[in-house]
């Protein structure tokens, strides 16, 4: 499965459509890693998240497109969200399970 980001203010900008610069262009190459497809995104600040069926949840720098963050899930996820402090990332599941994944303990782990 792929993300794809698109630029939304270039593609709503009148004026970008009289250029010979395609402005529905995408903000660089597809974002590939999840095996399965994407079941939701989350946009936060300068970062894209998304969890797919594969039971994974990832995160991307939105204009340069590093990875950021990797994980897998105890559940086939449908939906996630932040907590207003980015500490948690909160993903529903479709057996009903909501799942709270600890952003702070993880970036420790990985230090």
């Amino acid at each position: 499965a792929q993300v794809r980001p698109w630029c939304a203010t270039a593609a709503c900008d009148a004026q970008s459509f009289r250029t010979s610069r395609r402005p529905l262009a995408p903000l660089h190459d597809d974002w590939t890693g999840h095996t399965m497809p994407v079941a939701a995104l989350c946009l936060r600040g300068n970062r894209c998240w998304s969890v797919a069926l594969d039971r994974t949840a990832r995160c991307r720098e939105l204009y340069g497109g590093a990875p950021v963050f990797a994980a897998a899930l105890g559940g086939a996820p449908t939906c996630l969200a932040l907590d207003a402090l980015d500490a948690y990332l909160i993903v529903g599941c479709e057996g009903g399970e909501v799942l709270r994944v600890d952003l702070d303990a993880w970036a420790l782990r990985e230090a």
